[in-house]
């Protein structure tokens, strides 16, 4: 949300900690406010920030806001340990801006985590849509486990992370998607902090109606009826994307550079109408007839936690989509009713011919 008020006081402590970057790697990362990416600060246009810095760690760093307008020898000085700063700066333009530590190497500083984004709104602020999210995509060099990053493997002309993320983790939208509805109007700021690869954002399924990158816009309305299909990023590139979910179903979320996604810059968008719609036709009449209704994303469960309390409790029922098909396999009476959102497609395993057997 964009910070209320026109003067913005914002507390962010250099802070050291160590990071699950994916499945059983730990990363001992340098941060802004204790996650990576550091947090996203949301302005207006002509606002006034002002960065309260104090450096928790055990070295040197410093920051730099590329939303702002000053001299390198001005604000972006060193920040000793145990020392503190205050980073000032008015938001001049709009647009989707990095801030990253600048302390030499900054290559190490960045790819060991010290990085975030600025959203800083146009002259009247932003349209209304029906959902909103930030992507920052990063890299991780991977070091000795707990340790910081591998700074030759960063350093390369031919740069190879081990991992390529959305915010900081691995494919942690792939194991949690982020459930949208169909037929609304979603925004997504992209920032691609690199620090040393392209980003190519691409949502599959759809198309972005409305682009603005680099402050350079791509409308709705424009007179060609154009579309964009992805939105190439460089190192320290953002934008803003818009687009609208068709149907109910499931829409990977990638950089179109595919040696990454399989490195972890793959996420999902589940759009969900129907199932809602489902849900409250119904839960009225099972609550009366006495029977326990639980839903995927209605209730605030996880999908597996739904799938063993449908199996423990015989007089329940279960609606989910078709990532709950596995949950169909449960003994006695414990199956009351499933409805599919989706009609699940065919799973050529053991499990499925035993199934159909």
């Amino acid at each position: 949300e964009v910070l209320p008020g026109t003067v913005h006081d914002v507390q962010m402590p250099i802070i050291e900690k160590d990071i699950t970057v994916a499945t059983g790697f730990v990363v001992h990362a340098w941060t802004f406010g204790g996650t990576v990416p550091g947090p996203t600060i949301r302005v207006h246009l002509g606002d006034t920030v002002r960065v309260h810095l104090k450096n928790e760690g055990q070295m040197s760093h410093s920051i730099d806001f590329h939303a702002s307008q000053t001299a390198m020898d001005h604000q972006m000085v060193e920040i000793k340990p145990g020392a503190t700063f205050t980073y000032t700066f008015t938001a001049d333009y709009a647009g989707v801006w990095m801030y990253h530590c600048g302390t030499a190497p900054a290559l190490l500083h960045i790819a060991n985590g010290m990085f975030g984004m600025v959203i800083v709104e146009p002259k009247g602020g932003l349209p209304k849509v029906d959902r909103e999210y930030a992507f920052v995509q990063s890299e991780w060099y991977l070091g000795a486990q707990g340790k910081e990053i591998d700074y030759a493997k960063a350093l390369s002309a031919a740069p190879a992370p081990d991992f390529v993320v959305f915010n900081g983790v691995a494919n942690q939208y792939k194991e949690k998607p982020i459930v949208v509805p169909s037929k609304g109007r979603i925004r997504v700021f992209v920032l691609d902090a690199g620090p040393n690869v392209d980003s190519s954002y691409h949502v599959v399924g759809t198309i972005f109606d409305r682009v603005v990158k680099e402050g350079v816009e791509l409308s709705p309305d424009n007179p060609g009826g154009w579309g964009s299909q992805a939105v190439d990023l460089s190192p320290a590139q953002g934008a803003i994307v818009e687009m609208v979910f068709a149907e109910d179903g499931l829409y990977p979320i990638v950089t179109h550079a595919f040696n990454f996604v399989g490195r972890g810059a793959l996420g999902l968008f589940t759009a969900i109408r129907r199932l809602r719609e489902v849900h409250q036709r119904i839960a009225q009449p099972l609550e009366e007839a006495g029977l326990s209704l639980y839903a995927q994303h209605v209730d605030g469960l996880d999908t597996a936690t739904l799938i063993d309390i449908f199996r423990a409790e015989h007089e329940s029922c279960l609606l989910g989509t078709d990532a709950v098909r596995d949950g169909v396999d449960v003994p006695g009476r414990s199956l009351r009713l499933l409805v599919f959102d989706r009609v699940p497609w065919p799973r050529p395993d053991i499990l499925h011919k035993a199934r159909r057997a």
